[in-house]
């Protein structure tokens, strides 16, 4: 037979009276190891390496930070210096472009500007003894002259030589007029060229 102690030990389990004077009433062998502890080693293990990534890719982000702001102030200071080549051109685009529009004036001048020279080497050319041109103007192919002649013979040798040049197409007398006290005409015609 068992001892009364033995039997109070069965009964409760692995309790013993002494167990139940303790003020522990958990016996070592009733407590069982935590889980945490059992898992303890793989959490910090983990926790370790979650925080060497984070550090890691802390000091990436901020490697990379400084890397692009170095960057983006070499390039502003490249986009300042070439702004500044852009106005120094500016500047010579504004000196080439009134060239420009001088030469587009000169040359709507020179188109619009009538060409008399042959006119006038015409009237020149064709100078008759005897008849003195006091006034000639030559506007839109037309010939204005005034003139004083001894006789009319100088008028008609004067037209005669226009029409051999063949540059002037008609004359026409539009005054003649006799001076007593300088015995001379004074004659006022047009003549239109071809």
């Amino acid at each position: 037979m068992q001892s009364p102690s033995q039997q109070n030990t069965q009964k409760s389990g692995g309790i013993t009276d002494q167990t139940l004077k303790s003020p522990n009433l958990l016996t070592p062998s009733a407590i069982r190891e935590p889980l945490a502890e059992k898992a303890y080693p793989k959490i910090t293990t983990s926790s370790k390496v979650i925080t060497i990534l984070v550090q890691a890719i802390f000091l990436l982000s901020l490697v990379l930070n400084a890397k692009f702001d170095s960057d983006i102030a070499k390039l502003q200071n490249k986009i300042a210096v070439l702004e500044n080549k852009i106005a120094e051109k500016k500047v010579d685009e504004n000196k080439a472009a009134r060239i420009i529009e001088k030469i587009e004036k000169y040359k709507s001048i020179k188109t619009g500007r009538a060409k008399i020279s042959s006119e006038v080497e015409t009237l020149e050319k064709n100078n008759t003894p005897g008849l003195e041109i006091m006034y000639a103007s030559i506007k839109d192919k037309e010939l204005e002259v005034l003139a004083r002649a001894a006789s009319p013979l100088s008028f008609v040798k004067l037209t005669t030589q226009y029409f051999e040049s063949n540059q002037i197409e008609e004359v026409v007398l539009e005054s003649a007029v006799f001076n007593k006290f300088g015995n001379n005409f004074a004659l006022g015609f047009k003549a239109k060229f071809k």
